[in-house]
């Protein structure tokens, strides 16, 4: 799990190490962290679902290797009680992660099915995107709780590419459900975003990602299980990389992971604004939960691209 100074940095405006690829530098969650999420859910609201995002990096070189691949870990999400406790209510352990390849930008909520191989260590891996598209990712179920009991959301995990060559930028979001099978519909009042998170620039090594609602100060007094408090937070925002945006290109725990891939088995599966994002999102039964970045995703990707985000969501 990430250290307490890792969770707060990159919650915390200006520290993205990159940005994504095809995505309107207008939008909200194009520069990461923004403060325009919906922290807390609806007081008659139920569900939530984490999820994630993976581009390719604006501005840096293309990668030419088909066979680039994404590994993702250990996804968890957590809602935190008005009581003051924290509760696990997405593992990726008993909770498949979902996805598909999105248009960047979640227009017409397009998609392509991904490649994903469950690892044998628990992990999944899964095609790097292409440019023009990216991997938008959830876990298959939501998660619940009871209806005014909870005050923020917490999301983290584990990420890595296989292709040192790969140039590419991730994050996570969530985003909170009526219930746990709400459809989506226009203007995303059945699933507002809570937001997401600053892009981490993805490595061959493991890296840890998290996304949460609550603020440094409420992080610090109150940490989600396993977040570990070390030194201080930094959040002062550092600079990333100087690359000149391009979007007009277009082409259709890691505790226990190994860091070569084991095999597995091969299946092919198939939220502008957080609105988007949430759109996608809705219109599965799992990820439509958490990221509808996607301005509307077809029935069979889970998925959001949000009205936070003004993206579609799952």
């Amino acid at each position: 799990m990430s250290t307490l100074t890792d969770a707060i940095y990159q919650n915390t405006a200006g520290n993205s190490q990159g940005y994504p690829l095809g995505v309107p530098t207008s939008w909200n969650w194009y520069q990461g962290w923004s403060p325009d999420g919906q922290l807390a859910p609806p007081s008659n609201f139920t569900a939530v679902t984490g999820w994630g995002q993976v581009y390719p990096q604006a501005g840096a070189p293309a990668d030419s290797n088909s066979n680039a691949s994404v590994q993702i870990a250990n996804f968890q999400t957590y809602v935190h009680l008005t009581s003051g406790a924290w509760v696990e209510v997405q593992n990726q352990s008993t909770d498949s992660i979902a996805g598909a390849h999105f248009l960047a930008d979640f227009s017409g909520n397009s998609s392509v099915a991904w490649n994903e191989t469950t690892l044998s260590d628990g992990s999944v891996s899964v095609d790097a995107p292409q440019n023009g598209y990216n991997d938008h990712f959830w876990p298959g179920a939501r998660g619940t709780y009871a209806p005014g009991t909870v005050d923020g959301v917490f999301v983290e995990a584990s990420m890595k590419t296989n292709d040192p060559n790969a140039n590419l930028v991730a994050d996570l979001g969530a985003d909170w459900w009526r219930d746990s099978s709400a459809p989506f519909v226009d203007g995303f009042s059945n699933n507002p975003g809570a937001g997401s998170s600053d892009w981490v620039k993805l490595t061959t090594e493991w890296k840890t990602l998290s996304f949460t609602s609550l603020s440094p100060q409420q992080l610090q007094a109150d940490p989600p299980p396993g977040l570990q408090t070390v030194s201080p937070p930094a959040t002062t925002p550092t600079s990333p990389p100087a690359t000149t945006p391009t979007v007009t290109q277009a082409a259709a725990s890691p505790a226990t992971a190994a860091d070569t891939p084991a095999t597995g088995t091969t299946t092919a599966s198939a939220s502008q604004s957080f609105a988007l994002l949430n759109q996608h999102l809705a219109g599965n039964t799992g990820r439509v939960d958490p990221g509808q970045i996607v301005a509307a995703v077809s029935p069979g990707a889970n998925w959001h691209q949000d009205s936070f985000l003004t993206r579609p969501q799952l």
